[in-house]
């Protein structure tokens, strides 16, 4: 050990190319380094979204939540399973073991056991979502509309409102994707007049 510190003594010449050496090459890699400011970082969690427009809390449970758990039971490899139903909607939160080996095939048994369960939904809920967790999916600002007066042509000003703050949000640059919730089914009621349906001679089911 002496003698090597004896060495870098006496090669002074050597010692000093050898440090600019290793700063160039530090700053060179430094420079050619790939940064994100928001890398995308993976939670190891799985997200279940099923719509159920007018389904009480209740309902949302026993028609939405109830079959997708019992789906979920055969499924190894998860450390936490949550469940939130909340009016119109259910929301299932799964946390994956963090020493499970291959996680990419439990995410796809979720898919699968989620898929086995769409014959048990109610006609009228719409079809489950399940995504990953991760951080280039989560929301960067929440934004939410109120007021507008009541009745059906409140809402309309105020659905007319989120429209218009959409396509404004959506010509900011970096702006990848706009969701909007709490949106109410769009209803079309007809107006039969018999009397024009006798003299043009068109049946009711025409």
């Amino acid at each position: 050990m002496i003698r090597i510190i004896h060495f870098f003594v006496r090669q002074r010449l050597f010692i000093n190319l050898l440090v600019v050496m290793i700063l160039l090459a530090g700053t060179t890699t430094i420079l050619r380094m790939n940064r994100e400011a928001f890398p995308n970082v993976n939670f190891d969690r799985v997200s279940i979204t099923t719509l159920y427009p007018g389904a009480s809390p209740d309902e949302i449970e026993q028609l939405v939540s109830v079959p997708i758990e019992k789906e979920l039971r055969s499924i190894s490899g998860l450390d936490k399973v949550n469940s939130y139903n909340l009016e119109n909607i259910s929301v299932f939160v799964l946390e994956i073991d963090p020493n499970a080996s291959d996680k990419k095939k439990i995410i796809q048994d979720i898919k699968d056991a989620v898929d086995a369960t769409i014959d048990d939904l109610p006609d009228n809920s719409e079809l489950p979502v399940v995504e990953e967790i991760t951080f280039d999916t989560q929301p960067v600002v929440d934004v939410a509309l109120y007021g507008g007066g009541g009745g059906l042509e409140g809402y309309r000003k105020l659905r007319q409102t989120a429209q218009h703050l959409e396509d404004y949000i959506y010509d900011i640059d970096g702006v990848a994707e706009v969701e909007l919730f709490g949106y109410r089914g769009r209803e079309y009621l007809v107006e039969v007049q018999p009397e024009r349906l006798r003299k043009d001679r068109i049946g009711f089911n025409d």
